[in-house]
């Protein structure tokens, strides 16, 4: 790229991520593309605040990428060896869209990797006080060019989560006026920000987001090292992403359409639910459990 498409570039991403920070996002580490950021930047334009998360949402749900996030990103992060398992279930749930598990496991992932990084860097007895220390990675440094602007604003983005977001008091939250629950404490005391299937799916997207930006600025602490995860990834011949893939796959196109967690929802908590529409579903239940039967006699 020349110069001024460079500086065109950037500065779109700048704007947009500002934007998106209104929505507890940022443009991921895998959407650096000038397709994704054009695209991220029309939406900006049109004011269209749904279209611009819900092109960020459907990248960070995209079996592809989540099954390359755990193969060549999160399993060469040290500080997420330990809880693999719990990444892998979890993923299982997202891809279902069992949002309700996934967020509930999740959540305390953040926490427990941030911790083994305080360790790593301080010592194993190291203090360790709420919000999450920033201090980690105040001073990664991944490029020495213009690029550097978006090691700037996932710095910018994690701060801001851990700060304002995701470790604030219930009462301080409450003051900040925020129109979702995205919060530790809101979750673990209230069980709030998961139980409604609108809010609860926004706020798995941005929880796999924030799992996505650490492990990034983890990896960026050695940025050759990263680099070369990147250069040599091989997706198509390593047999464990392909195993992950196609699984993420398939469960996604068995969640596609009259799913059973928005029968539990639209049946038992929508205000409007009524016999005639519970009558309906079980009737569409049954004749579902009489073609499975028939498909596997």
């Amino acid at each position: 790229m020349n110069k001024g498409k460079d500086e065109e570039f950037w500065n779109k991403y700048k704007k947009v991520n500002d934007k998106l920070k209104e929505l507890f996002l940022c443009i991921p580490p895998y959407c650096l593309h000038e397709v994704n950021i054009e695209e991220m930047y029309q939406a900006l334009i049109k004011h269209d605040k749904k279209e611009l998360f819900s092109l960020v949402s459907k990248r960070i749900y995209n079996p592809s990428q989540r099954a390359y996030q755990i193969e060549f990103v999160f399993k060469n992060c040290k500080i997420f060896h330990d809880i693999m398992p719990i990444l892998e279930y979890a993923m299982y749930d997202v891809m279902k869209n069992n949002w309700m598990c996934a967020y509930v496991a999740l959540m305390p992932v953040v926490e427990t990797v941030m911790r083994k990084w305080t360790a790593e860097i301080n010592g194993e007895k190291a203090n360790f006080k709420f919000p999450l220390s920033v201090s980690l990675y105040e001073n990664i440094k991944g490029y020495d060019d213009e690029r550097e602007i978006m090691i700037d604003c996932f710095k910018e983005y994690l701060t801001f989560i851990l700060k304002d977001l995701l470790y604030l008091p219930i009462t301080k939250y409450d003051r900040k006026g925020y129109y979702d629950k995205f919060n530790r404490q809101y979750l673990l005391h209230k069980l709030l920000g998961v139980k409604n299937f609108e809010e609860g799916s926004r706020n798995l997207v941005r929880l796999l987001l924030v799992l996505d930006v650490i492990a990034e600025l983890y990896l960026m602490q050695d940025s050759n090292h990263r680099w070369e995860i990147r250069f040599y990834a091989n997706p198509k011949n390593d047999i464990d992403y392909q195993l992950r893939k196609e699984l993420y796959t398939k469960l996604c196109m068995q969640s596609v359409g009259p799913d059973d967690l928005l029968i539990i929802f639209n049946c038992f908590f929508k205000k409007n639910a009524n016999d005639t529409n519970k009558i309906n579903t079980i009737n569409a239940l049954k004749f579902e459990q009489k073609r499975i039967k028939e498909t596997y006699r």
